[in-house]
């Protein structure tokens, strides 16, 4: 995988990720660190994701996400979908 991609829950914006890393691992006991986002609130495409590319492209069999805040919801944490996009050196 290269990408993970966030997509909000409806009009709820404000209740999506905003800061998040992003752990991969092969066993499930040796974590690498592969991202750090600080604002996905601002990055939006055009299909409506909060995508962002991963430091390098990764093969592994197990994702952590840690999720730091929200886009500004007192209350919530919201999300619609979570999408991994391929590596496109991928065999």
């Amino acid at each position: 995988m290269d990408g993970i991609g966030f997509l909000q829950q409806d009009i709820h914006t404000n209740r999506m990720p905003k800061h998040v890393k992003v752990k991969t691992s092969d066993d499930d006991k040796t974590w690498t660190h592969s991202g750090d986002y600080n604002n996905l609130c601002a990055s939006e495409d055009i299909d409506g994701w909060h995508q962002k590319k991963l430091r390098s492209a990764v093969e592994a069999r197990y994702l952590q996400i840690e999720i730091y805040s929200n886009c500004g919801d007192n209350q919530y944490l919201t999300l619609r979908g979570l999408r991994i996009s391929p590596s496109s050196t991928a065999p």
